[in-house]
């Protein structure tokens, strides 16, 4: 069975690649187990549960284990989200400073005020084109025509003054990334 819903109270990979997790209700289970569907259109590949800083449910699709190494696409952005917020909380991250980006450090750059508020809020004001059917825009080129996806969407020129419009862009997280990476 693909299912890792263990009673084992450690969350450490076992030797088949399964991460135990305490028992999950019945109802937890169900859900977990719904997700998996095996309608044509259904494709989870994997469930993690983590309540309290433990994993409580664990499943996997047939062919998927712990080991898997899966895209994260908008899921990112979500996780970037959550790490940001963690380095608030810290203290050592303020959202309303301007991102540290080594190619916009010259004072008449406008990208050098683009702040990590507005990459997060998709209102940073670069232009990024995010239109997947096209093999030309900004997103397919970062996501499989670069090398570097962070210094690529680092190159996008502005738009439109930060703060000012929104626009839903993986390049934003891009940024975000190599600078919390820096």
């Amino acid at each position: 069975e693909a299912a890792s819903l263990s009673s084992a109270p450690q969350a450490t990979v076992a030797e088949n690649g399964q991460v135990p997790a305490p028992r999950a209700s019945r109802a937890l289970r169900a859900v977990v187990a719904e997700a998996f569907d095996t309608r044509p259109e259904a494709t989870t590949r994997a469930v993690i549960v983590v309540h309290r800083g433990a994993i409580v449910a664990e499943r996997y699709a047939p062919g998927f284990d712990a080991q898997t190494r899966f895209p994260g696409w908008s899921l990112s952005k979500s996780v970037m989200n959550a790490m940001i917020g963690s380095l608030v909380q810290q203290g050592r991250l303020d959202v309303h400073a301007p991102v540290a980006v080594a190619a916009w450090r010259r004072a008449d750059d406008g990208r050098s005020q683009v702040t990590y508020d507005q990459l997060l809020r998709m209102s940073s004001g670069l232009r990024f084109d995010e239109n997947y059917e096209s093999p030309f825009s900004d997103v397919t080129r970062m996501l499989f025509g670069v090398a570097n996806a962070s210094a690529y969407a680092e190159s996008r020129p502005l738009a439109a003054q930060p703060g000012t419009v929104w626009s839903y862009s993986s390049g934003s997280t891009m940024v975000l990334a190599h600078a919390l990476a820096a």
